[in-house]
């Protein structure tokens, strides 16, 4: 999408809107296309980069965002403001209808990524529960080795003694 159509799109100024993306702070989150500077071409605006201006458009208009540095951290942090504006839906052409199919698709693999996060957080605390499960076992059977071990080291200690008072014993009748 072209940048006269994003910013109809969004409610934007042109203008407003090639600033945006010429920020230094945000322009990596811009693709390339978005960047474009070149004299012979224009700029095109991919689904992602519209989801970009978006969530700019949300913290400098709504939330009052107004710090550049602050609108890069917090965009570091993946925050993507989705719900479009109506009037992102209302472009003309069929444009419109590849949009909505791309959004529709990003968003369905974003829950798919976001339900395999939860899948895969359940599966690491199973294996860590687990894991404590086996830690806590050997540690209880370690201690009853030891346990048996110090009762027959007693009882090889008492027969030792007993052995050596009948030892001395039967010294003591020889002489």
């Amino acid at each position: 999408m072209k940048t006269g159509k994003v910013a109809r799109a969004l409610k934007l100024d042109p203008n407003t809107v090639r600033d945006w993306t010429d920020q230094p702070s945000v322009t990596e989150y811009f693709t390339g296309d978005a960047r474009s500077k070149s004299a012979n071409s224009q700029r095109t605006y991919h689904p992602e980069d519209q989801i970009v201006l978006n969530t700019i458009r949300i913290l400098r208009n709504v939330e009052s965002v107004k710090d550049w540095d602050q609108i890069a951290a917090i965009l570091k942090t993946g925050r993507r403001d989705m719900e479009m504006p109506d009037s992102f839906y209302t472009v003309e052409g069929p444009s419109a209808v590849i949009q909505y199919t791309q959004l529709a698709v990003i968003r369905q693999e974003r829950d798919d990524a976001v339900e395999e996060v939860k899948r895969l957080r359940h599966d690491l605390d199973a294996a860590r529960l687990q894991a404590q499960e086996r830690e806590d076992r050997l540690n209880r059977l370690s201690r009853e080795h030891e346990a048996e071990l110090n009762r027959s080291l007693g009882e090889l200690g008492y027969q030792v003694k007993m052995l050596e008072k009948r030892i001395k014993e039967f010294e003591s009748k020889e002489d």
